[in-house]
């Protein structure tokens, strides 16, 4: 291993979370080896430098990952491409990603390396790598989907998410969207939420505060809504990083219906955060700001173990590149449940 290299699909929870896990496997298994992040977004850079300076930004691999990740519209269209164009996708990748590469690091220097025996880390795969893998198990909710809603997802689709999702080690966090109705682990290893270090200014606002898209119907009430309390409020659309992060601060969530076309992750995110008391969905506003306000007041967070997800997956990749047991498997099972032992 002379790089570390990662991948991962949209929006900037799955990039910040590789890179975070990126950073403490290398501390873990005692290398130095640089990391290597696809450049995607504008605003990376502004973004990755709230948890470190030690990352090479690469546009060519940019623009390789560009084609297989998610651009809005329904997802399920998303999904059903991605069977025709990931493969391809991942073998360009791969290609470009070993050999001489040009990057820019955090001081705005470009530059040339040669990558000759990357670790790839891939978080929510849009393309499939002999990867270490952070997974929503996405194919475990499309499948839930299809069945609850019968839509014809597509077994081809369903097929090439497993593949995907499957790593030389694959992570699944919980509580989550995959954990709804009763998921098994089999090899995946569950872990607590994929967390290390928090965006805090996010959360460094009075009042209320709409992150992310899907949210029209709070920006439209909120035109009328007086919360002369200045209590700190978040409505989102329901992606895991956000929840999990005011979950973990004692913030209140509200989460708007999921809107035609959602990501089945969402839908089934929402379900496991109500029974966890993490967020709740928002209809009436006075009356849920106020069932979100008692859901944070019980503080559920204080169930989940420490270290948080990203620590332990780091650990346990650490292990296994130095050819030691991996003694996660099972470890945090209970945490995959619709709702934490012992609330009701």
């Amino acid at each position: 291993m002379d790089f570390i290299v990662l991948a991962f699909n949209h929006g900037n929870g799955p990039y910040t979370r590789a890179y975070q896990l990126a950073r403490l496997v290398r501390r873990y298994a005692g290398t130095s080896a640089p990391i290597v992040v696809p450049w995607i977004y504008e605003e990376q850079a502004s973004i990755l430098n709230q948890f470190g300076d030690d990352y090479l930004l690469s546009r060519e691999l940019g623009n390789a990952l560009k084609p297989a990740l998610y651009w809005g519209g329904p997802f399920l269209d998303y999904a059903r491409k991605l069977p025709h164009v990931g493969d391809a996708v991942g073998r360009r990748f791969m290609d470009l990603s070993i050999g001489k590469i040009k990057v820019r690091d955090a001081r705005d220097r470009q530059f040339e390396v040669r990558i000759e025996d990357p670790l790839y880390i891939n978080a929510y795969p849009a393309i499939m790598l002999p990867a270490y893998v952070l997974s929503l198990h996405e194919h475990v909710m499309l499948r839930r989907y299809a069945d609850e809603f019968g839509v014809d997802v597509g077994d081809e689709v369903i097929d090439w998410f497993s593949k995907a999702e499957k790593g030389i080690l694959t992570f699944v966090s919980a509580p989550a969207g995959a954990c709804f109705n009763g998921f098994k682990p089999v090899d995946e290893i569950i872990i607590p939420p994929a967390v290390h270090k928090y965006r805090r200014e996010i959360y460094r606002f009075r009042g209320v505060r709409v992150i992310g898209s899907g949210v029209e119907a709070a920006n439209a009430a909120l035109k009328s809504y007086k919360y002369g309390s200045g209590r700190k409020v978040i409505v989102t659309r329901g992606g895991l990083a956000t929840v999990w992060e005011a979950w973990l601060q004692g913030i209140p969530v509200l989460i708007p219906p999921p809107r035609p076309g959602e990501d089945p992750e969402i839908i089934y995110n929402i379900r496991v955060f109500e029974g966890w008391k993490m967020a709740h969905l928002l209809m009436d506003w006075r009356r849920d700001l106020n069932i979100a306000v008692r859901y944070a007041m019980e503080r559920t967070d204080k169930l989940i173990p420490r270290p948080l997800g990203i620590s332990a997956a780091a650990a346990a990749i650490a292990r296994h590149l130095k050819g030691k047991r991996v003694d996660l498997m099972g470890k945090y099972d209970w945490l995959c449940r619709e709702e934490p032992p012992g609330l009701h």
